[in-house]
This record gives C-alpha cells, structure tokens and sequence, in this order.
C-alpha cells in the first residue's frame, strides 16, 4: 500500500509541475508511441452532448459533430464516450427527413386559404391587412369589398401631400399597391390619391435601404406600371436607376442583407423576386441571380429550411419559395436548394399548425404572420404548378376603373390589371418612426431581417397606426427576423439629410468579427448604449443604471421633474433623469423605498419584466406568449416575471441558453443586451 500511494503522489506532483500533461496521453505499442491530444476529443464530446434532443430541426448540430469526430485520429476516436449518442441522433433524424420528404403541401394550402377566408375583412397592415389579401386573391378567393373601404379610410387618414402613406416607409405604399392591385382595384385612384406616386422618389425610397427599392421595383411590375413624374427631376426614380441600385447592394456572399454582410435568405429572396422579370433580358441581373442562387444553397439547413436572426423559420423558406417561382424554378426538384432529399417546400410544411396556418418557430404555435406568409408562398407555388403568372405577376387580373366603366355595356366593365408580390416581415422593418422627434432615422439595410432584421430606429414608436385582424391575439407579428445573432456591418442613414454616412465603431474591445459587433454597432450609432473609459465593454455585466438609460434613451423622452426619494440616485448623474423617467412611467421600480441600487447587475427574468413593460408603455400588443414548457428551468422564473419571459421569448428577445434551459437568473452582459435591443427595435417598427 505504501508503494500504491507513493505512485500516486508521484503522478500528482507531475501533473502540478507540468499541466499541460492533462491535454495529452500517450499511447505505445510495440513499435510507436503516439501522443493524443485529449483537448480535441473532449470538444467534440461537447459538440455531441450539446445535439439534446433530437428534431427535424437537429441537422445542423449532428452534421457538426460528425464532422469534427470525423477529423479526429483513429486513436482520439477511440476515447469519445458518447459516440453512441451521435449514431443515435443520426439515425433518428433520418427518419424525421423521411418524414419530412412526405409532407401533402397540397393539404396544408388548404387548410390555411381555407382559415384565413374564415377570419373576416382583413384590416390596412402587415399582419391581418395585405398579405393576407394577397392569400386570398391569389389563390381566387374572393376580398371582402370592405377591404377597400378600409384602406380609403387609411389611406385619408395617412396620405401626405407627395401621396405617400408614410414619411420614412415607402413600403407601406407597396404593400397597399400589391393587395389592391391583387383585388382588382385602380391604385392611380383611390378616393383621389395615385399610390403609385408616392414612389416616384428615389432618395424616398433609399430610406429603408435596400427594402424600399425592392417592393417599389416589385409594385410597378406587377401590372407594368409606368412610374409618375416626380415634382424634383433631381430624385426622379426610374426602373434604370432602382435595378442599378438592388444589384450595388449585393453582397461579396451572394446575396442581400437588411444590414451588413452576411446575406439573409429573406432578403435574397426579395431581392430575385424584384429581379426576376429582367432575368432573361439583363446580362447583370442574370449573374446576380446565378451567383444568388448559390449563395442560398449555402445558407439552407440541413432540414431544408432557412432562418434569419433566430434559427430556422416560416417566413424565411416563404420568400426562397417566391423567389424560386418568379424565376419559373420548381423548389421541389431544383438540386441546389434540396438537403437531405427535403425541398424548402417540405421544410415549410414542417411548421404548418393542425387546423390551417403556421408557427414561427419549432414548438413556437400558431403565428398570424408566420401564417400569411407560409400561405401566399404555397399559393406561389400552386400556382407555379398549374401554369398561371407568378404571384406577383398581376397581368392576369382584370382592374376596374371608371373610364372602363363609362365605355362598357354595363357598370362592371373590368380591364387587365397585374398581380402584386407580398412583401415579407422585413419590409416595415426597415423605416424608423419617431412621430414625437423632428428627426427621423431610418436605418439603411440589405437583409430577415428579416429582419428582419430589418434594421428599425427604436425610437419608431411603437404606437400601432393600423387597425389589427379580427382574432388580434393571433395575428401579432413575432420577429425572425432579426436579425440571429447580427453579423454583418450595418449601413444606417439618418434622416435628417445632412448626417453624414456611419463610419465603423472605434471601440478597442469590439471587432468586426466578434458576433456582437452589429449589435454594438446599432447601439452605439443610434445613442442607446454608449462606451466607458475602457472601450464598450461587451462582456461587463450590464446594471439597472445602464439599462434604464437605454430605455430612456430609445424612448427619446424629455426630462421629468418626477420625485423620488432613492438616496443612491443623487442629481446630476448621467442616469438620474432616466431613473426618475422609469419609475413614473413604472417601467421599474425602486428595490426599497429608499433604494434604487443603480450599481446592481440585472438578470435575464429582470430584463425581460423591463422590456415588457416598456412595450406596454409605447402601446404594443403583449398578448402574444410562447409555452415555455420545453425549458427544464421553466419552473425558476418568478411568478412577477413569468407573463414577460412568455412574451420576450415569443418575440425571440430572450432565447434559451441553450435548446432546454433558459437561464432566468443569469445576469446579462451588455453584448446581449444590445443585441436584444436591436431585436426590439425590429419588432417596435412593426
């Protein structure tokens, strides 16, 4: 015993002098000694363990720890534990692909066309309003005729002199252009006001970036619209000049992005559709697409779906599909954008809810835009099928019009009017409101977002100008979108047109290729969050003080004289007038009567309360809730926090950690924080 134990302190004072022993063993034979780097076999052990539990939305994680396994030596193979694990998971998933490949498209169209025509006249926005319009038409169902009797409302009430329906977001011009031109309605005419105007601007249309040009370019060809003489020569926009301008914004990838440049399927796939009509006649325009269609084959999971900001998502595979049909490609059989035998029509098909309509996200439920916009995709496809125009291809309509009522025999004389394409979630993403500043800024993107993201201005209050669906519980937008986390440069210009472009972050602590820089970025260039003596200090634990201020900031409130009595908050400090606005307007409370502990670190749950209330605050809908019973830590959130967890977590604000567990009482640094603070902003422009 005495030898055993002498031999035992002998290996411990040799792994006290030279620690680096522990990342090695070695193994001999009779001929060779190999030395085995242990450190590489234990992350591929984590890569395994971290698979969890498998879904059809598994694939990317398998495929990574089967790589990195597969790049081991024969010896390192041998000392993974729990490659058993990764069999297993390997062979499950390949029956959920199986599954997958079998899905009837034809039965979940149905059922959706069949939800939404039950819902009632769809109201004047992106939820519940023109997408669902399109839904319906497209597939020659009938619009309810008071659909236009609730835009002429809207379109009175928002119109502006230049007959634009808003002051930073010409795609709400679009988005109404689609739908009624979808119905057969005259958009150079409605109660007086030609839509298409509106969109005869072209430094109008740059102000949501990319996205602007997209959806006009999309709305003057869906029935060949000539575009109106603008009033300035100077900003006249042309086909010429908005083709010019998608193509510039085309990233080194392949694609577009709401910001950034890192492509975005959402916007790629928005990006081809507004392209596709000069594919056959534009040399460029061809090679965009080409080089565009392989770069969505990279960016497709290994399920065959795509995401954005948040992991794999309906409304990401909705706009491949559009886009794959404008250009008269089957996403069924096209080999570039089929994983696994699974088409994106399949992958799309894998959210569908029993009783028609879509979730989201896995696990997420039903989504009233996730459902609009996985049904105007299968429509896209059915019809693609059977030979009609592609969705947005409105030729095939008939649009009525009082000169064609006054020559025809009777007074429903109709005449050819073409079909309009649905704008996607990033398309309201990407203007800035801010009803209550002189100022506007709109933040420039190519991504989705969306975003998106779409890249949005916080301080677009989020202040809902348009009435919502009949069921509003359902149809509340949830973002993907979003941006993920970001990881492309920005491109955001301020409205005010003599700001200068943004120019890159100048924090030492935070580099272009840190997964947080876009958000940083974001914070930073629209005053949200600002550095420290230090740098921006991504990782340092964020405070109620810092937060607070951010809230305060991304309101844009002006100062109140609120009392309070917190004697840790003196006057004069840089976040005593954001604690005196948080406390009147209940967005937090003090921790005693007497104490606000601004210096305190706040958790993911606190966090969560703040942002909720918040929302509340700019009058946003907070009824949308996810079920957090997937989450083994569901149970640690506090009752006082459980109903805005629900809601953040919907919303993807707050994921999980990981794919169980999120975390309630972390404490959070400011990297996420700014990083959810882009995402609110995405979601407050809808």
């Amino acid at each position: 015993m005495k030898s055993f134990f002498s031999i035992l302190l002998t290996i411990a004072m040799v792994f006290s002098l030279f620690p680096s022993a522990l990342s090695a063993t070695v193994f001999a034979t009779d001929s060779v000694t190999e030395e085995v780097d242990l450190d590489s076999v234990y992350a591929v052990m984590e890569k395994i363990e971290a698979i969890g539990n498998v879904t059809i939305h598994s694939g990317n994680r398998i495929k990574e720890a089967r790589a990195a396994y597969d790049d081991l030596t024969d010896s390192q193979k041998e000392l993974v534990e729990n490659f058993s694990i990764l069999t297993d998971a390997e062979a499950t998933i390949s029956e959920y692909y199986i599954e997958a490949s079998n899905k009837d498209y034809a039965a979940v169209f149905d059922a959706t066309v069949q939800y939404l025509s039950e819902l009632g006249t769809p109201c004047v926005g992106s939820v519940g309003g023109e997408w669902m319009v399109l839904c319906l038409t497209r597939s020659e169902h009938e619009c309810p005729e008071a659909y236009y009797e609730n835009v002429i409302t809207y379109v009175n009430e928002n119109i502006n002199d230049k007959n634009q329906l808003h002051r930073a977001k010409s795609t709400d011009n679009s988005r109404v252009i689609l739908a009624l031109t979808s119905a057969g309605y005259d958009v150079t005419n409605v109660d007086g006001h030609n839509l298409l105007l509106g969109l005869s601007d072209m430094n109008y249309l740059k102000k949501q970036g990319v996205n602007g040009p997209i959806w006009a370019l999309i709305a003057f060809d869906s029935y060949g619209y000539e575009i109106p003489e603008n009033d300035n020569p100077d900003t006249q926009a042309t086909r010429e000049e908005i083709i010019s301008y998608i193509l510039e914004k085309q990233l080194p990838d392949g694609g577009w992005s709401i910001y950034g440049q890192a492509s975005d399927p959402d916007m790629t796939g928005m990006a081809i559709v507004a392209l596709a009509p000069y594919y056959h006649t534009n040399p460029d325009v061809a090679g965009a697409i080409e080089t565009a269609l392989d770069c969505l084959s990279n960016l497709q999971h290994e399920n065959g779906g795509f995401g954005s900001i948040d992991g794999s998502c309906v409304e990401s595979c909705a706009q491949v599909i559009v886009a794959l049909t404008a250009l008269g490609i089957d996403p069924e059989t096209e080999e570039r954008l089929i994983k696994n035998d699974i088409s994106v029509v399949d992958a799309l098909c894998i959210y569908a809810v029993d009783g028609g309509g879509f979730e989201h996200m896995p696990g997420s439920g039903f989504n009233g835009m996730a459902t609009e916009q996985g049904g105007y995709a299968l429509v896209s496809y059915l019809r693609f099928l059977e030979g009609k125009t592609a969705l947005y291809d409105m030729t095939d309509v008939t649009i009525f019009n009082e000169e064609s009522s006054e020559d025809a025999d009777n007074d429903e004389a109709w005449e050819d009017e073409p079909e309009v394409e649905t704008p996607d979630i990033w398309e309201e993403e990407m203007a800035e409101e801010d009803l209550e500043a002189e100022e506007e800024t709109t933040i420039e993107a190519s991504n989705n977002g969306q975003t998106d993201v779409s890249s949005e201005d916080f301080s677009s209050n989020t202040s809902n100008d348009t009435p919502q669906p009949t069921d509003a519980e359902k149809f509340q937008p949830t973002e993907k979108n979003p941006e993920e986390a970001p990881s492309e440069t920005k491109e955001i210009t301020v409205e005010n047109e003599n700001a200068p472009e943004v120019t890159n972050l100048t924090f030492a602590d935070v580099k272009p290729t840190d997964w947080y820089y876009e958000s940083v970025k974001y914070v930073s260039e629209n005053n949200l969050m600002q550095g420290t003596d230090t740098g921006f200090e991504p990782n340092s634990k964020m405070t109620r003080a810092m937060l607070v201020t951010a809230l305060y900031r991304m309101k844009k409130a002006e100062k109140t004289e609120a009392i309070h009595n917190f004697s840790d908050v003196p006057e004069g400090l840089w976040y005593t007038d954001a604690v005196r606005w948080a406390v009147k307007n209940h967005i937090v409370n003090g921790v005693s009567e007497t104490k606000f502990m601004p210096e305190q670190e706040v958790t993911r749950e606190q966090m969560a309360l703040m942002f909720w209330r918040y929302a509340k605050l700019q009058g946003m809908d907070v009824s949308t809730v996810s079920d957090l019973t997937r989450y083994t830590d569901a149970n640690d959130i506090s009752n006082w926090a459980l109903d805005a967890f629900q809601w953040a977590n919907a919303l993807s604000l707050l994921q999980g950690t990981d794919e169980t567990t999120l975390s309630p009482k972390d404490t959070a640094t400011r990297a996420q924080v700014a990083t959810i603070m882009m995402r609110f902003f995405q979601i407050a422009a809808n």
